[in-house]
């Protein structure tokens, strides 16, 4: 059986990167908008975004094509195939077109913050974070950067500079309850059950639906030796979700052992 800890782990992994969602579309429909100005290169990124929405990405990318044709310095165009690439997990397609629209425009933020994010997905910490870094430069108030380089510092063990990094996310942004998590399971890391705790807390006070700060949570109070508070935890994420199998197994691993599990 997997150690609670590295369920946890997998679970807050799967907030660790932010690619955007297109914007919303300017056009009714993208077959009016071709028809009546096929050689704009707005129009036909505007097709894309609708396409986007509609999730027909291959449509989305031939029209972010053509608007790129038509315009080679568009760097939303780039932007949004990079995104619409993701999508396809394509994700060495969506580096090289963030990588354009950063070339045609060197402080796109959030073509950094994407790049970098998927630099994370495909585990390259280190081109991630120097990403992150550069959409700081950019923008130094940006919370999801900061959010972002912590996840991947944290990734690499890098504890103190992760909680530097989701301290200064949570002060841009004092209701990001992810954020609140994910310095939990740093602090735990580090041993700190109790701040562990209490950032888990502030969390679930955020966004009292957030099954991650409750199995976080319910995993310090195991390790402190407070089961009947722990099982209280688990149980509560399994109301939110009663299929989630890191609670059962967690449940089943405190009603079975009773043994604070080591921290790594």
């Amino acid at each position: 059986m997997k150690s609670p800890l590295i369920l946890i782990l997998l679970l807050t992994l799967l907030c660790t990167t932010f690619l955007s969602c297109a914007t919303a579309p300017t056009q009714a429909t993208p077959t009016q908008v071709t028809q009546q100005t096929p050689n704009d290169a707005e129009a036909h990124f505007n097709n894309g975004i609708a396409y986007d929405y509609k999730y027909d990405y291959d449509k989305a990318i031939a029209e972010y094509s053509e608007a790129i044709r038509l315009n080679p310095n568009y760097a939303q165009a780039y932007y949004e195939m990079g995104i619409a690439y993701s999508y396809k997990y394509d994700y060495g397609k969506t580096i090289f077109y963030l990588s354009e629209a950063i070339r045609v425009d060197p402080d796109y933020a959030v073509a950094y913050r994407d790049r970098g994010a998927t630099y994370n997905i495909i585990e390259d910490r280190d081109k991630a974070i120097a990403d992150y870094n550069e959409a700081i430069r950019v923008n130094p108030n940006y919370a999801e950067a900061y959010y972002n380089r912590g996840n991947a510092y944290r990734i690499k063990g890098d504890y103190d500079r992760a909680i530097a990094d989701y301290t200064k996310a949570i002060r841009l942004e004092p209701n990001d309850a992810d954020a609140y998590v994910n310095r939990g399971v740093t602090y735990y890391s580090e041993g700190d059950c109790d701040k562990a705790i209490s950032d888990y807390t502030e969390a679930i006070r955020l966004n009292p639906n957030l099954v991650n700060a409750y199995l976080g949570r319910g995993f310090a109070y195991y390790n402190k030796g407070d089961y009947n508070k722990a099982i209280a935890d688990y149980e509560s994420a399994l109301r939110i979700d009663p299929n989630d199998p890191y609670a059962k197994e967690m449940l089943a691993e405190i009603r079975t052992s009773k043994t604070p599990l080591p921290i790594p």
